[in-house]
């Protein structure tokens, strides 16, 4: 059952401007829904309708669930795992929905298609050439604000007076701001030569229950979004010298040879 059939029906008998009001959303909003028939909303504008109408968010977003909608359930801690593969699942249909837009948007020439905008004039037949032109541009257009929904941080600013730590101020309770944190860090006097201090030292550290880490700088460049590759960090090494734990392996030519090693040199 579709996104707007589902609002048709929990909305009968209700006035529209209420239902818009309960939701913080504009009127105009709202009715879009109601008059296009393959919209689709953002996920903050879905959420806000789902809690103002009182059903369950995943009912009313996937079109396979058909009515009545369910029952409310008891609010319960989902684990991260599926949460955050859920999420990319949806992602990447919206993402491969867009890519499909734009394949065949690659493939038109827009010089060619604005000519024939320039000649035409209504009672024209239309070249199929230029249709697909105005549609692939429209398709794409249609799409643009889908990758917008999985951004949690412009989520998490539209719904942040519902959400914990409403407190501070809008925009601040970002993940751009936790980079921006790191960032600032990485950059204050000292700091650096403190973090190498630590990584050097770490069996110091240990030993005084001070649980240390290796490579700090690493984790705080990775903070700052600074490295998009996948994070593997090693476990920290002893270096041949002098014990200390770097988190780095010491170079080829100070490691000492191993038994095994020493066994198949000639001679």
């Amino acid at each position: 059952m579709k996104f707007r059939d589902k609002l048709l029906k929990l909305t009968e008998g209700k006035t529209r401007s209420v239902i818009a009001d309960a939701a913080k959303l504009k009127p105009g909003i709202l009715n879009n829904f109601f008059n296009r028939d393959n919209s689709e909303p953002m996920a903050s504008t879905a959420l806000k309708l789902s809690r103002a109408l009182e059903v369950p968010l995943d009912w009313l977003v996937d079109d396979e669930a058909g009515w009545p909608p369910p029952k409310p359930r008891e609010p319960q801690d989902v684990p991260y795992s599926l949460l955050i593969g859920e999420l990319a699942r949806r992602c990447h249909i919206d993402v491969l929905e867009v890519l499909s837009a734009f394949d065949a948007l690659d493939k038109q020439d827009f010089r060619k298609v604005l000519e024939f905008a320039n000649k035409f004039k209504p009672g024209d037949t239309v070249p199929d050439e230029f249709a697909e032109g105005i549609s692939a541009v429209i398709a794409a257009a249609e799409r643009g604000l889908s990758p917008r929904r999985y951004d949690i941080d412009a989520v998490a600013v539209s719904l942040h007076d519902s959400l914990p730590g409403k407190d501070r101020e809008r925009g601040t309770v970002t993940m751009g701001a936790c980079r921006q944190k790191y960032a600032e860090a990485l950059n204050r006097p000292g700091f650096r030569d403190l973090a190498e201090w630590m990584d050097r030292h770490y069996d110091v550290l240990a030993a005084a229950g001070l649980r240390p880490m290796g490579n700090i700088v690493g984790f705080f460049e990775m903070g700052a979004g600074f490295d998009p590759r996948p994070t593997i960090i090693p476990p920290p090494h002893t270096t041949a010298r002098d014990g200390e734990r770097t988190g780095k392996l010491p170079p080829a030519e100070k490691r000492k040879p191993r038994a095994k090693d020493r066994e198949s040199k000639p001679g």
